[in-house]
């Protein structure tokens, strides 16, 4: 697929306003825990999430995206940013404090997730990760995997998983489905041991990684049975007409 065309000038533009809130809340939370001094974001579109993470406190940003981002969509400095094929090795001059890489990695085609993930454990012992699930659908996925891959792929590089983020975030409106349901935060093993409000919430036992969150869900049936999309809408307005049958009931009483 050529990028060129994927990633069209509206593709960033509403990636930017579609992530601000999703980049203002899962940032928060994850500082509450581990403040990092320096970030850097794979596939940083326009760089909302650097953008965010420096308003929140981060000195240092550095964006990286292919050649076909056009630099005046930027909303991190030029100087922050550095033009790279994801699929090809990217060596940095440095170590960060954390990397990221947010539904990109979907986007990637499968031979080159090995070296895509090698590049993220090279950047910083901390990762957040999320990627889209199979059947999430979206536009240039050729990569979807449940998490377990991408598990397994960082635990050859000695990373573990933590389950820090979801559980946290899984009801909160101001966030996109995708990043509610995908986003894992990865620690080296080693770097893991000195940092105790991350360590908390390792669990060795955790084997139900993959999640479908019920937005996932009910899109997806009215994607592939419209004959019931009215069932759907029915099931996600159920709060309401629980309530106002409630209600009505009580009227009648009184």
């Amino acid at each position: 697929m050529n990028p060129n065309k994927l990633y069209q000038d509206s593709f960033y533009k509403s990636r930017n306003s579609e992530t601000e809130n999703s980049a203002i809340e899962i940032l928060s939370l994850l500082f509450s825990f581990f403040k990092p001094n320096s970030m850097v974001d794979f596939g940083c579109g326009v760089g909302t999430w650097l953008k965010t993470g420096n308003n929140l406190g981060v000195r240092e940003i550095l964006g990286i995206e292919g050649e076909w981002l056009k630099s005046e969509y930027l909303v991190i400095p030029q100087t922050a940013f550095l033009t790279n094929n994801l699929t090809s090795k990217i060596i940095l001059s440095r170590k960060f404090d954390l990397a990221i890489s947010l539904e990109v990695a979907e986007h990637i085609e499968e031979k080159y997730s090995k070296v895509f993930i090698e590049n993220l454990t090279k950047a910083s012992d901390v990762v957040l990760f999320s990627a889209a699930i199979p059947g999430q659908r979206g536009s240039g996925h050729v990569n979807e995997q449940w998490p377990d891959y991408w598990i397994k792929k960082f635990k050859e590089k000695d990373y573990l998983p933590l389950d820090l983020i979801r559980p946290k975030i899984w009801q909160n409106d101001n966030i996109k489905t995708w990043y509610k349901q995908n986003t894992i935060l990865f620690v080296k093993r080693e770097r893991l041991e000195g940092i105790p409000e991350l360590k908390a919430y390792f669990d060795p036992l955790k084997s139900n990684w993959s999640l479908v969150h019920p937005s996932t869900f009910l899109r997806q049936i009215e994607i592939s049975h419209p004959k019931y999309s009215s069932l759907s809408k029915l099931i996600k307005s159920f709060p309401v007409v629980f309530l106002n049958s409630i209600k009505s009931n009580i009227k009648k009483l009184i």
